[in-house]
């Protein structure tokens, strides 16, 4: 139940990264112990965003005037994919069709069906951007993990926008790092859960060892 989406072959027994956007943004170390895999707690979804180029510096000065502390979970969430639209929104056209989805129910999910559907131009841009950002945040933490045992994107965000993830812009923002640790980076595998209830298989497992 995932799909490889770029990198190697995975090290034995060493540090796998897991980052998994939702309504929040989780994030986790898993290190060997033995014949089990340890979790690490982590907070690492109200680390300070970073912008990388010129219009993710406006998202940023947009933020800091919604918000108190524009964090990763601000932009690579549920409530971030909408974060970013509405940045968008300021300057940009909203068809009709959207609107009436906008105030009918789950806004990141009317914005990410009309951005994969190319319905909105707008959408497909908010789309666009936050799979760089996501990328950009996976790469950085793959890093700071030296997750050589692979880096796994999971929570119930991926697997609604697979296709777009696999197109190119997630791995190449992934990717875009200081040069010499670019080979690192290449190395590693990055798999997409499908599962969207891995969390809670997790927690049976962690009961059963109880």
């Amino acid at each position: 139940q995932r799909i490889q989406i770029g990198g190697g072959q995975a090290q034995p027994e060493r540090v796998i990264g897991l980052i998994g956007p939702g309504t929040g943004l989780g994030v986790s170390g898993i290190v060997p112990a033995g014949k089990q895999w340890i979790p690490l707690s982590s907070e690492g979804g109200h680390a300070s965003f970073a912008p990388t180029d010129a219009l993710q510096i406006e998202l940023l000065k947009y933020l800091h005037a919604q918000f108190e502390w524009p964090t990763w979970e601000r932009v690579a969430s549920g409530r971030g994919l909408v974060n970013i639209f509405n940045f968008l929104a300021q300057t940009e056209p909203v068809s009709d069709a959207l609107k009436n989805d906008l105030s009918q129910g789950d806004q990141g999910a009317a914005i990410s069906k009309f951005g994969l559907t190319g319905n909105d131009a707008t959408a497909v841009m908010a789309l666009d951007l936050f799979v760089k950002i996501y990328g950009a945040q996976t790469g950085n933490f793959a890093l700071t993990a030296l997750a050589s045992g692979g880096v796994y994107v999971a929570g119930g965000v991926a697997p609604k926008i697979i296709q777009k993830i696999q197109d190119g812009a997630f791995m190449q923002a992934f990717l875009d790092k200081y040069d010499k640790m670019q080979p690192l980076l290449k190395a590693m595998p990055v798999k997409v859960v499908l599962n969207e209830h891995v969390g809670l298989l997790g927690c049976a497992v962690a009961a059963s060892r109880l």
